[in-house]
């Protein structure tokens, strides 16, 4: 499997592919994920799921040193998760009562396409986490895994913020904000001091 993991890096290490949708969004995806140079990109291709005993979902990570458990965190809105998640995931304010619990394992934070998780991705690194961004939830559903809705059965939605970013994969159905909603939230990810952090985090005020 190819992948970024600067700990553990492959014979070749290969580059963050861009999803495959329309030039606009690969356009987007890739001036994003350059913002982060000091953060890994985790490719959705590299990605394992399965379940315990007890039905709970696991994520980990294929790698040539072996497989290694993930934490998935989403830190979009909650009205984008709402849509649909990846499978496992958790919300940046779950997160902050399973750090005590995480071991070794590798926090992956995600958005749609790379800029609030690659900001979230540094703001757990402070706190003392070993951290990594996926390449975003629309290059996810070319990756031929299943989202979930809030009630974990399978769903063929998902939110992707903006028309810009509908390039979605398959049979996946692109929902977006509307134009209003959408320049709030653009606000957010832009001037978070004055408008509020723009992922889960601004929930806890």
């Amino acid at each position: 499997e190819r992948y970024l993991f600067r700990t553990m890096p492959p014979p070749e290490p290969a580059r963050p592919s861009p999803p495959p949708p329309s030039s606009a969004a690969q356009s987007i995806y890739l001036r994003y994920h350059r913002l982060f140079p000091d953060i890994p990109t985790i490719l959705s291709s590299s990605l394992r799921f399965s379940r315990d005993a007890a039905g709970h979902s696991l994520v980990h990570l294929a790698s040539s040193a072996g497989p290694r458990r993930v934490i998935l965190v989403d830190v979009r809105t909650a009205e984008e998760r709402a849509v649909s998640t990846l499978p496992g995931a958790v919300s940046s304010i779950d997160l902050d009562g399973d750090l005590g619990e995480a071991g070794d394992a590798l926090t992956v934070t995600y958005c749609t396409v790379g800029f609030r998780s690659g900001r979230a991705a540094r703001l757990l690194r402070r706190r003392g986490r070993e951290v990594a961004h996926l390449d975003g939830i629309l290059a996810y559903t070319h990756s031929g895994n299943v989202l979930v809705d809030g009630g974990g059965a399978e769903t063929r939605e998902v939110h992707v913020f903006g028309p810009e970013w509908a390039g979605v994969g398959g049979s996946f159905r692109p929902v977006t904000f509307g134009r209003w909603k959408m320049a709030v939230e653009g606000c957010r990810m832009f001037f978070p001091k004055k408008v509020g952090w723009c992922c889960e985090c601004r929930e806890k005020r």
